[in-house]
């Protein structure tokens, strides 16, 4: 087992403690793709770990770890998406405060919660389609208005945002995902007359 080091002259703060010691000698740093919040501490390491959480409990205070790591048949896209934006991006350490939904809502709230809403016609059908930009000009939410009036269609929620959740939160594609990106579209933005497509 290894033991936490504790540095009185130069002071870190629990979790960063922790990460020090179960990366050992294994480099690691907070992600730069998906920020950290007040309740998701997200951090990317460079390779595999081997650790238990028991023995960190006492530091963490209500803390737990949620470790992810990308399986091999889907790294090398990773690597493709990621090459110059997150440095380590095959394994990463996350620490979640109290439930990991509620969590995880606080936290799309806060990253993407202020998103630009725009409009354009566009296809054969001249459809008017609806997308939720970012600062940097990406879609992370997009719809088509017809389908929304009728009911008849989803809300598509971008490929960074289910990444996130799949690989680092170890969410599954399931309904419990979805229930928990509906919530988030409904409270921040009023989307709620759709379900929330799991496919980008």
């Amino acid at each position: 087992m290894r033991y936490i080091k504790l540095y009185e002259e130069f002071k870190h703060d629990e979790i960063y403690d922790v990460m020090m010691s179960i990366c050992d000698t294994v480099s690691f740093k907070e992600s730069e793709v998906y920020p950290s919040t007040e309740y998701l501490r997200v951090f990317v390491v460079e390779e595999k770990i081997d650790f238990e959480q028991n023995p960190y409990d006492e530091y963490l205070s209500g803390w737990d770890i949620v470790y992810g790591e990308i399986p091999p048949t889907r790294l090398e896209y990773v690597r493709h998406v990621f090459t110059d934006r997150e440095l380590y991006a095959n394994t990463s350490v996350v620490f979640c405060k109290g439930s990991k939904d509620e969590a995880a809502l606080a936290w799309l709230k806060e990253v993407y919660g202020n998103l630009e809403r725009s409009q354009e016609i566009s296809g054969a059908f001249e459809e008017m389609k609806v997308m939720y930009k970012d600062a940097d000009g990406k879609v992370q939410v997009k719809f088509d208005l017809k389908q929304e009036k009728s009911r008849g269609g989803y809300y598509y929620v971008s490929s960074d945002i289910l990444f996130f959740f799949y690989n680092y939160l170890n969410y599954p594609q399931d309904k419990s995902l979805q229930t928990l990106l509906s919530k988030w579209l409904s409270e921040s933005y009023g989307l709620k007359e759709m379900s929330v497509s799991l496919w980008w």
